[in-house]
């Protein structure tokens, strides 16, 4: 009989405590949420110019996605996206590789991730800032320190105006108000140098009108002197390549003249000049350079000619004259002309930039003055105005160019070393953009562009990342 009532007990116990259970109740969720990137791919690697990266993507989960949250592995900074199924945010880089984590949580705190590898490289160069240049139909622009407080500055020729402006330098890039300084008429282009040997930056300018050249003597102080004008010997200068072409230890000029070849002006050293001799190029020209480009130590001249669609060499005597000039076929409406070694063979290489062609053409050197033939490099539209340089300091020299009938675009071309350019990069610049320099305008030891813009008048600076 006791047996019987221990389990009839038992039996009720067992009943009682089912009765107690929450029939509600649910086994715990251990289902983690999936997350998903879409955008802007959905591959596991991802490469970019642009910074902070837009990510975004869907999120599930069985029951409720409560958030969406990323992290940057590269940075340490995390964030909480915007959205659960549907989620989007933004994501600040660093240069190189940024391994990006997407994490989904549900209410009952199981998690679920995505993950993609960023490559992050910085555009070469910053958006353009523009400062007005002081003149009417600016044409060129180049840098020096005319205050010699250790900052670069900035001389701009307008052609309109009849002058030059010096802007002094902040040292970040930014620049003051113009100063104006008369010329002769119609300045079309402008070097700085020390040509009265005081160690403080001197300014020529070549003006298209009157057939001669202004010098302004630097004062030291950020201004110059009044001009002294020296005719060209003939008509319509335009750029100028400043060396000491004799020996002397005093620099010289040397001009392309569009309408009768290259003029050629001996220095004295305090600032004047010896009369004109003229040589004669190919038909208009219009861009120079200076360089020794036969190897034995006396400078020479390389000349863009506009019309015969040529460069022409002159090799130099040592005496401050040139030889006749032997010409090499290039592309259409040539314009400027520089010098580089471009395939790293320890020979001077040309450049020459075509205005209707849309190129560059690369002249290899031999090493004797003698060039190879020319082979055509795209450049975007109307390349106008070339400098060579290091810009993303890999030891090999790049391009940059001026696209003059684009509104307002620099091209830049990243040298192989071959002798060969890759793809241009593009950056926005102010209207009619024509003429360009190179330097560190802001001291981070960064290469930056200027650029003239006839449009605008302005200046537009472009800072090296």
């Amino acid at each position: 009989m006791k047996d019987l009532v221990k389990a009839a007990l038992a039996t009720l116990v067992i009943v009682l405590s089912a009765c107690g259970k929450d029939h509600d109740s649910k086994p715990r969720d251990g289902t983690a949420p999936t997350v998903t990137i879409e955008t802007p791919t959905t591959a596991a690697t991802y490469a970019t110019d642009l910074t902070p990266l837009t990510l975004g993507g869907t999120a599930s989960d069985n029951r409720t996605v409560a958030n969406v949250e990323w992290s940057n592995g590269a940075t340490g900074e995390s964030g909480l996206a915007s959205g659960t199924d549907t989620w989007s945010t933004t994501v600040p880089l660093v240069p190189g590789s940024n391994v990006v984590t997407v994490t989904a949580s549900d209410i009952a705190g199981n998690v679920g991730t995505d993950s993609i590898d960023v490559t992050y490289t910085p555009p070469l160069f910053g958006a353009a800032t523009d400062f007005p240049s002081g003149g009417l139909q600016t044409s060129d622009v180049a840098i020096a320190d005319f205050d010699r407080d250790g900052i670069p500055d900035l001389v701009v020729a307008s052609v309109i105006s009849n002058d030059i402006s010096i802007l002094l330098g902040a040292g970040d890039g930014s620049f003051g108000m113009p100063m104006n300084f008369t010329v002769g008429n119609a300045p079309e282009n402008v070097a700085v140098a020390d040509f009265d040997r005081d160690g403080i930056p001197d300014v020529v300018a070549t003006n298209l009108n009157s057939n001669d050249v202004s010098i302004l003597l630097g004062a030291g102080t950020g201004a110059v002197g009044p001009e002294t004008s020296f005719p060209v010997g003939t008509t319509d200068p335009r750029e100028i390549a400043i060396e000491d072409f004799d020996r002397d230890g005093v620099l010289d000029l040397a001009i392309a003249c569009r309408f009768s070849g290259v003029s050629v002006l001996m220095g004295t050293g305090t600032g004047s000049f010896a009369p004109a001799v003229v040589y004669n190029a190919g038909n208009q020209p219009v861009g120079i350079a200076a360089a020794d480009l036969d190897r034995d130590g006396i400078l020479d001249l390389a000349v863009a000619n506009s019309i015969s669609d040529d460069v022409s060499v002159l090799l130099g005597t040592g005496a401050g004259a040139f030889g006749a000039a032997t010409s090499y076929p290039t592309g259409m409406k040539s314009q400027r002309v520089a010098v580089g070694d471009f395939d790293r063979d320890g020979i001077l290489d040309l450049v020459v930039n075509n205005a209707l062609s849309d190129d560059v053409s690369i002249l290899l050197g031999t090493g004797t003055g003698a060039f190879g033939v020319a082979t055509a490099i795209a450049a975007g539209t109307s390349p106008y105005s070339v400098r060579v340089a290091d810009f993303d300091r890999d030891g090999v020299s790049d391009l940059a160019v001026i696209n003059f009938f684009t509104g307002g675009q620099v091209s830049v071309l990243l040298g192989t070393g071959t002798g060969s350019f890759g793809i241009p990069e593009t950056f926005t610049v102010g209207g009619g953009a024509i003429a360009l320099a190179v330097g560190d305008l802001n001291r981070d030891g960064r290469l930056d562009l200027v650029t003239a813009n006839r449009v605008d008048d302005t200046v537009s600076v472009l800072l090296g990342n």
